[in-house]
């Protein structure tokens, strides 16, 4: 007798090489927006370091004795230079990566410092890899950096670039290994000479 049906064997087995094959394509899935998310963030923390740099000349110390940090975002915002998918509604004292993690840049007065603030906790298995990029891209502004702060597994840690020598030099920092346990760094820019 010939049967016109299938089995229920037969797609119970359908159902697992189907259920294989669904494990496998949400991985890769996962792995590529991963991959994604960071080459976005780390493209847009590049983006925001350059205009720090354009426009850390354009900050003046105001020589007082103020401690009031002013928030440049809304500076930036304004000329246009600020990518939308980096804006939150209508905060203006942070700026978003493609992971959601905050970045401010800020005027430290009153000795006109230019600060970059890039924090990590929300990049998950991809924090190493952004954080040792960050400090690769650092490297690129040498000169012009007082010094690099960030705090890791072995406590708060300074680096100095080309404006401070009372720190160690940041040129002989391996990142990767310094970005173990760091959830962020802080870059402060000095424009004076």
């Amino acid at each position: 007798m010939h049967e016109n049906g299938r089995s229920m064997v037969e797609m119970l087995g359908v159902l697992a090489i189907i259920g294989v094959l669904s494990v496998g394509a949400i991985a890769g899935y996962s792995k590529a927006m991963m991959k994604y998310k960071l080459n976005k963030s780390v493209e847009s923390i590049s983006y925001l370091l350059n205009i720090a740099y354009m426009y850390m000349f354009e900050i003046k110390p105001t020589g007082g004795n103020s401690s009031k940090d002013r928030s440049l975002i809304p500076y930036f915002i304004k000329m246009n230079l600020i990518p939308e998918n980096m804006i939150k509604g209508n905060e203006t004292s942070y700026l978003y990566d493609a992971f959601g993690n905050q970045i401010e840049i800020f005027n430290n007065d009153p000795w006109g410092e230019l600060a970059f603030v890039a924090r990590f906790s929300k990049a998950g298995n991809a924090k190493l890899q952004l954080c040792a990029e960050v400090f690769s891209m650092a490297q690129m502004y040498y000169d012009y950096i007082v010094y690099i702060y960030y705090v890791n597994d072995r406590g708060s840690q300074r680096y100095s670039g080309g404006k401070n020598s009372s720190y160690p030099d940041m040129r002989q920092l391996n990142s990767f290994e310094e970005c173990v346990g760091t959830d962020g760094i802080t870059i402060m820019f000095r424009n004076s000479k």
